[in-house]
């Protein structure tokens, strides 16, 4: 959710290696869905939004809670997982 966060990739491999002695696990941060950057929204995830509450009935948060359902409905955990979404509290 954070646009530029590039520098994220190193930062987890340096945190890794300073706390295990090594880097490890299978792991990664995908950029691609931040919609504008932190705190932002933009008009498609706003349809998906309206369209996720309209097919659902519910009304998701609109900016943290859209962009992690956005992310994962449109594959961005790949093709062929079982994922489970937790929402803590209630919608805004």
């Amino acid at each position: 959710m954070l646009k530029g966060a590039e520098y994220l990739d190193g930062e987890v491999r340096r945190l890794q290696r300073e706390a295990f002695g090594a880097e490890g696990g299978t792991w990664s941060l995908d950029h691609r869905f931040h919609h504008g950057g932190f705190a932002r929204s933009t008009p498609g995830l706003r349809a998906f939004t309206a369209d996720f509450t309209a097919r659902h009935g519910f009304a998701p948060e609109a900016v943290y809670v859209s962009k992690a359902l956005f992310a994962v409905l449109e594959g961005g955990l790949g093709a062929g997982r079982d994922v489970v979404v937790v929402v803590t509290g209630a919608p805004l």
